[in-house]
């Protein structure tokens, strides 16, 4: 019940900021959230008061783990909802109470369904992002290490021209490059490990 509460707030919310036509339609919203707002005040108190006789009639670990306390932050409006253009908002979490099994099912509430379909999009739009910067990370690592031999060989072979016109200063930069270069590679290549554990070393 109070996830549909918490829902139709964050829906409410949404329609003031970015959906009313008039100012008498974003008052009558107003108004509604503010009577979702005293109601899901009164609800978090019922669960709190419940959960504190759990506790007294001594129940288990198991049951105060499902049951967990409800705080201020678990019951606040949807930011996602009220504004998905907001910085972050793709990294916004649910509270553990979206997380519990929902009774009902495709019966719930339109707007409680609404609710989580916004936020599982999120969540999976969320999750395809980081597995893209993966990938994107993983390769760069490889584009750094064979720039830096790339460097080391262009280096090395400005010095095998120097050598066959025999510039000796010429040859001896040159060489001091080409190592530059190199010493570079292993350097890169320990932090890459510890950064990602499957990383794969292109320079073997």
């Amino acid at each position: 019940m109070i996830r549909e509460d918490i829902a139709a707030k964050s829906f409410q919310y949404s329609h003031v900021k970015r959906k009313a036509p008039t100012k008498g339609v974003a008052t009558r919203a107003l108004a509604t959230a503010h009577l979702k707002a005293q109601r899901i005040i009164h609800l978090t108190r019922l669960y709190r008061h419940n959960r504190l006789k759990l506790v007294q009639l001594g129940a288990d670990n198991a049951a105060l783990s499902t049951f967990k306390e409800l705080t201020p932050t678990d019951v606040k409006a949807s930011t996602a909802v009220m504004d998905p253009n907001q910085h972050h908002s793709k990294q916004l979490e649910l509270s553990w109470i979206w997380q519990m099994d929902a009774e009902g099912g495709a019966n719930s509430p339109a707007g409680l369904l609404e609710f989580q379909r916004i936020h599982y999009l999120r969540a999976r739009a969320n999750r395809l992002r980081w597995t893209e910067e993966l990938s994107y990370a993983s390769h760069e690592m490889e584009w750094t290490i064979r720039f830096y031999l790339h460097h080391a060989n262009v280096w090395q072979q400005r010095s095998d021209n120097q050598a066959e016109e025999g510039n000796a200063g010429a040859v001896s930069y040159a060489l001091r490059k080409s190592a530059m270069w190199k010493e570079l590679v292993p350097l890169a290549e320990n932090q890459f490990r510890k950064a990602n554990p499957n990383y794969r070393s292109p320079y073997l």
